[in-house]
Formats: C-alpha cells, structure tokens, sequence
C-alpha cells in the first residue's frame, strides 16, 4: 500500500500523498522486520540468538542495500528517476504478493493439518 501510494503521488504530485505512503511504507518493512525477529528468536537457543539476530541484520541490510545500489544505477544510466522509481515500485508490489501467497498458503496448511 505504501508504495502504490508514494507512486500514486510521484504521477499526480502531491507531497501530502508522497508522504503519506512513505510513513505506510515504513510501517510496513517495521512489522515485517519485527515479525522475521519474532518468528526466528524463539526458536533458537539462547546461547546461539546473538548470531541468529546478526545475521538477520545482514540479510536486513542487504535486501535493502542492493536495491538502493541497482536503483541507483538505474536512475544513472536507464531511464531516469522517474522511471526507476516506477519499475522499483512495481518490483517491490510484485515481491509483496509473493509473500502475501507464500504467507496464505502457509496458513492454509497449517489450518488443514490442524
């Protein structure tokens, strides 16, 4: 939602809407950060959770470095901010469905085997 929002608002030009969908968009990688620590620490021994969150932090700053360089380098040498900021957006949706189905196919096993 945050980023259909924030590229709603690139098309129409609206700082209000930018905004607004930046904060939705924040909010959104905060409860999917939490949620990976929340699923993950539990399971692991207490003596092993320092190694276990660092790596989480990796895998963290990867997934959002990577991008940002390839984003970069798209809005250097394809076709601009603009049009990265689109073909970015829409990358990011398409990962979001993904996980939303992998996500729902997961509980509906879980809720037929239960």
């Amino acid at each position: 939602v945050g980023v259909g929002l924030t590229l709603i608002a690139t098309a129409v030009a609206s700082a209000a809407l930018f905004f607004t969908g930046a904060v939705h968009a924040g909010v959104g990688f905060g409860e999917g950060f939490q949620g990976a620590i929340r699923t993950v620490l539990p399971r692991t021994a207490a003596t092993d959770r320092a190694g276990v969150l660092s790596v989480l932090f990796v895998i963290s700053y990867l997934a959002m470095g990577a991008p940002a360089v390839l984003g970069g380098l798209g809005v250097v040498h394809g076709g601009g901010l603009i049009a990265t900021s689109r073909e970015y957006g829409a990358a990011v949706m398409a990962l979001a469905v993904v996980a939303l189905a992998g996500g729902l196919a997961r509980v509906g096993r879980a809720s037929a085997a239960g």
